[in-house]
């Protein structure tokens, strides 16, 4: 009886510990996807530094490391702002505007 329950716990050990992480889990991070609903074309930026265009009724995403970042999107002379938290593996989707 001992010896059924010894392998049945090393082999749920076994069965949990071997699996291959993903990417995201060895990189810790996570997406952030941006949709333009703003019936203009606008230009994307996190934390000031720009990483695409987006023309309206678009999405596209972006890798980032776990953290809270400040998302802008610009279509002269209008400007919108909002907040990604950014979590491991995890997708945060933002509209603009809101």
């Amino acid at each position: 009886m001992k010896s059924i329950l010894f392998v049945l716990i090393v082999g749920l050990i076994f069965m949990f510990s071997c699996r291959v992480k993903e990417t995201c889990e060895l990189n810790h991070t996570g997406s952030i996807y941006v949709t333009n609903n703003t019936g203009a074309d606008i230009e994307v930026y996190v934390d000031n530094t720009k990483v695409f265009d987006l023309e309206n009724g678009e999405t596209k995403s972006t890798d980032k490391p776990v953290g809270t970042y400040s998302v802008k999107c610009l279509s002269f002379p209008e400007e919108w702002i909002q907040e990604a938290i950014v979590t491991e593996c995890d997708n945060t989707e933002l509209s603009f505007p809101e």
